[in-house]
């Protein structure tokens, strides 16, 4: 999937309407309190913390010395 970074300004609001378990929902609407924060502010949050926390288990641990193939090109 590709991005057309030219035609649309990505720091625009969008609207999304989603549906989701009522845990979850008391949970961000707890969140919200606690926070001081709009809905729409605490999603984009926990989004933006789920999706760093992704971004970071993708990359993995940096390999150490011991974790290289004998043999293996450095």
């Amino acid at each position: 999937m590709m991005i057309r970074e030219n035609q649309r300004d990505l720091s625009e609001p969008k609207t999304l309407k989603v549906t989701l378990p009522t845990k979850l929902h008391l949970q961000l609407h707890q969140l919200k309190i606690l926070q001081g924060q709009n809905i729409s502010d605490t999603v984009e949050v926990a989004l933006r913390s789920y999706f760093e926390e992704i971004r970071a288990e993708d990359q993995g641990p940096e390999p150490t010395p011991g974790d290289r193939a004998p043999g293996a090109d450095v």
